[in-house]
């Protein structure tokens, strides 16, 4: 599998550091190994996606294990649909890499493609995770091929329907992690006058089926004032808390939340 060209939709193919497509467009190869096919008239903003910080607070966060639950079940998932198989997967909105990580220690086989709106999400990725592909790109736009993937995953991403469905293989798997109705509700109930309960409504189009819902629910007590703050700084939560509540909650020593996952499994229909 290749990546596609932004402007042509043919394939590139990495000449050196350069990717190169039959029409001669190009793009680096930056030295971390990712490469940036997101075009300068796409973006919304000079730099768009989640911030260095926001990035690094994640990692923070995350490797402490405190959503260790719903990347073991991802992880078992995809081993459950994949069967040691060498089939392809994209993540879309891979952040720094921690849900790839944990996937390819559990599934040695599969060939990895990662991408993210934000190019310090690609770098920290690429760096992290060297032996794996990785590209700034949307996911209104993904720089691959029709029919091309075995296995889509989104965790927390921002989604588009359409273009799931189009690089999906027949019968192609998309693992879409979402927040369940309670999600880090107490933490929200600190930022909003009036928290609201997630809404899980879910409306298909035709070319996918709803395989399966797992929901991944635990109550998580934090104990120290750096993983609450790094809690609010990776969501985005944090930009809708002044900075009065965003100093509150950074002082706060324990903080005891609700953490409420639901892990979709569902299949591209074959016509």
């Amino acid at each position: 599998m290749d990546w596609r060209c932004p402007v042509c939709h043919t394939a590139l193919k990495l000449e050196n550091t350069i990717y190169r497509c039959v029409n001669s467009h190009t793009y680096d190869r930056a030295k971390e190994g990712y490469v940036n096919l997101l075009l300068a008239h796409k973006k919304k903003s000079a730099d768009p996606g989640d911030s260095k910080a926001m990035l690094l607070s994640r990692r923070m966060f995350l490797e402490q294990g405190y959503y260790q639950p719903l990347a073991d079940a991802l992880a078992q998932t995809i081993a459950n649909y994949a069967q040691g198989q060498a089939q392809t997967l994209l993540d879309i909105g891979c952040g720094e890499g921690y849900y790839l990580d944990q996937i390819i220690q559990n599934n040695p086989t599969l060939q990895i493609w990662g991408i993210d709106i934000a190019r310090d999400a690609a770098r920290l990725a690429a760096k992290r995770l060297p032996s794996m592909h990785f590209a700034v790109a949307s996911s209104a736009d993904l720089p691959l091929a029709d029919n091309s993937v075995d296995i889509v995953t989104t965790v927390f991403a921002p989604i588009n329907e359409a273009e799931v469905v189009r690089v999906l293989k027949p019968n192609g798997i998309w693992l879409w992690v979402r927040p369940g109705a309670n999600h880090l509700y107490q933490l929200r109930d600190l930022i909003y006058a009036q928290a609201r309960l997630h809404n899980t409504e879910l409306a298909l189009p035709d070319s996918l089926q709803l395989l399966s819902t797992q929901p991944i629910q635990y109550v998580l007590s934090l104990q120290d004032s750096k993983s609450i703050e790094a809690l609010l700084a990776m969501t985005p939560y944090y930009w809708s808390a002044s900075l009065e509540t965003q100093q509150t909650v950074k002082h706060l020593s324990q903080l005891t939340i609700q953490v409420d996952f639901q892990l979709l499994a569902l299949q591209k229909s074959v016509f």
